[in-house]
């Protein structure tokens, strides 16, 4: 019995140890149970999401199948259409290339007619500078004609002013024979003595006049010109009224004269006349000449006066005849001077003329030059993207 109950514990031990083993992978089954639910529920989840974009990826494949039909539709009118372009395209191309080789003939023409235009511009140019050389050489002639003209008659002015020099000489011995003459046609009156002394105021005035014109002569050679011929014609007028006035005087008072000899200086004449006055004044009665002595001197004053006179005339007549041709001359140079200058500003006038229109033509030659370009650039981006365009159809 005690071996049956050692069987039987030994067998229930056995069963205790095989339950206990069967309950531990009973927990682990059942884990791995749940674990397995858990993961069919997991792939449940994810084989419905499948089926979704399943469904989804199978309508978008339906809707690019129906897209890729109608872009093949219409990529075959595209086909077409650009076959049917092409055809135009060849026929325009041709009828463009006419056209530009039409173009291309006439725009020749045009920039031929342009170079050549250019090129007459660029000769008359040239010509219009040699033409302005040869004029600048001309104005130089013509001021070195006039600076030897403005010398000469600086030397005409030096030789006026010697005469003018000698003149006042010659009048300064005129009026020492003047007051002598007065100093002898003095008679025994006051009224006599009065005349004598307006003759020298009148001589004095002469001299102021002379060196006032002198001075005036100085400034321009056509006022000392004018002023040289109004001093002689003035002093030929005092003159013939000096030799009416000696001749009234020698014939109105033939017998009561006195003779002094010119010998000494203008003071000393001045001392004679004043004795004169006061021998006139203390006695009214003088010594008596003979009429033969009267005539000899009044024949002596009349031949010098009318030497004097007929002088004065003959440089009256050269200085009138040097100021004509003087004047003459000096206007016909400024009237060729104002021609030249005229001619000098008509020339420069049209060559500015001349730059502005090849400035316009070289601007006219730019702009046309830029816009063949852009032309051009425009054609060859056509051509490649008509190019690019049939590529992918080839």
């Amino acid at each position: 019995m005690e071996g049956g109950n050692l069987d039987l514990q030994t067998k229930y031990d056995k069963l205790a140890s095989e339950y206990s083993k069967l309950r531990a992978q009973a927990t682990v089954l059942r884990r791995a149970v749940l674990e397995e639910q858990s993961k069919s529920s997991n792939l449940k989840e994810t084989l419905r999401s499948k089926e979704i974009s399943l469904r989804r990826t199978e309508q978008e494949v339906d809707s690019l199948c129906f897209r890729n039909e109608q872009l093949l539709r219409r990529v075959s009118t595209l086909q077409e259409d650009l076959d049917s372009e092409l055809k135009n395209k060849k026929h325009k191309r041709r009828s463009e290339t006419n056209k530009q080789c039409i173009d291309k003939s006439i725009i020749d023409e045009d920039l031929a007619k342009k170079i050549a235009e250019i090129a007459e511009l660029a000769s008359q140019i040239s010509e219009k500078d040699s033409e302005i050389l040869q004029l600048n050489e001309r104005v130089e002639v013509l001021e070195t004609r006039l600076a030897r003209q403005l010398h000469e008659s600086a030397n005409i002015e030096s030789k006026l002013r010697k005469q003018l020099v000698s003149q006042r000489h010659k009048s300064g011995d005129v009026e020492i024979v003047s007051e002598s003459s007065e100093a002898a046609s003095l008679v025994g009156s006051e009224d006599s003595i009065s005349v004598d002394e307006n003759a020298i105021n009148v001589n004095d005035e002469k001299l102021i006049n002379i060196s006032s014109h002198k001075s005036i002569l100085n400034t321009t050679i056509k006022s000392a010109e004018s002023n040289k011929i109004i001093e002689l014609e003035r002093e030929i007028q005092h003159w013939k009224t000096e030799y009416e006035l000696q001749k009234m005087l020698c014939t109105s008072y033939p017998s009561n004269t006195l003779i002094h000899k010119p010998n000494g200086n203008n003071g000393e004449n001045k001392e004679a006349q004043i004795n004169i006055k006061t021998e006139i004044l203390g006695s009214m009665k003088a010594p008596a000449v003979m009429n033969e002595e009267a005539n000899a001197r009044e024949t002596k004053l009349r031949n010098y006066f009318t030497e004097r006179l007929n002088a004065l005339a003959e440089s009256k007549s050269l200085v009138a005849s040097q100021v004509n041709s003087l004047t003459t001359e000096i206007s016909a140079l400024q009237n060729h001077l104002e021609i030249k200058e005229n001619e000098i500003k008509n020339i420069s006038r049209s060559s500015k003329a001349l730059e502005t229109k090849c400035k316009e033509i070289e601007e006219e030659l730019a702009t046309t030059r830029m816009n063949y370009e852009e032309q051009l650039r425009l054609v060859t981006e056509h051509a490649a993207d008509l190019y690019d365009k049939l590529a992918p159809v080839k």
